[in-house]
């Protein structure tokens, strides 16, 4: 997976550190529990809403469950 440049998982892991998260996560939490997990998606999420807030017009967030519902009117969002 390194080979590809796929860190996400595993011996290569080198998650992305949203906001300074990994050292306290890492130092909590084993990569083996679901907990570290929820905190690097917590830690994803806050930064993409964040990041977006002053970006208008060029960041478009979709919601998965309303893709499901409802595809073509969240998918035509992102056209």
């Amino acid at each position: 997976m390194r080979d590809i440049g796929h860190f996400d998982f595993g011996a290569n892991l080198a998650p992305i550190d949203f906001g300074r998260w990994v050292d306290d996560a890492l130092a909590c939490e084993s990569p083996e529990k679901a907990g570290m997990w929820l905190r690097y998606w917590i830690a994803a999420f806050e930064h993409v809403l964040t990041e977006s807030a002053g970006a208008e017009g060029r960041v478009v967030l979709i919601s998965y469950d309303e893709c499901c519902a409802n595809p073509a009117g969240e998918l035509g969002k992102l056209a």
